[in-house]
């Protein structure tokens, strides 16, 4: 059974955190190693709809000093987003690009940081 909780966004998505053993080591888009399993923090973005399907574009960013991660220009364009520890993979709405959408990624000490 995996352990769900939801709750609103500032942004307006919507936020569930699914208790996740998946381990998919592999990657694109500068992805290395793996992730783990764990807790996953899926968004759904306004380009989304009610589902935020994962049918559009999608990036895999990996940082393995990563403690958080954010989409801070573009969010407009995302459909979905799903955070596990060091990895997060971002979903375009259909018929978009990434051109204009930017990810960062926060370290221990709080620094955000442009991926």
């Amino acid at each position: 059974d995996a352990a769900v909780s939801d709750g609103g966004r500032e942004d307006g998505g919507l936020a569930l955190t699914i208790e996740d053993e998946e381990d998919d080591p592999g990657g694109s888009s500068g992805s290395v190693g793996s992730s783990g399993g764990g807790p996953v923090t899926v968004t759904i973005g306004p380009a989304g709809g009610p589902s935020g399907p994962k049918t559009g574009p999608h990036r895999r960013h990996y940082q393995a000093e990563a403690t958080a991660w954010r989409v801070s220009a573009g969010k407009e364009r995302i459909s979905r987003t799903e955070q596990r520890g060091q990895r997060y993979d971002v979903w375009l709405g259909a018929g978009r690009t990434f051109d204009g959408v930017r990810v960062e990624w926060q370290d221990k000490s709080g620094k955000w940081h442009v991926h």
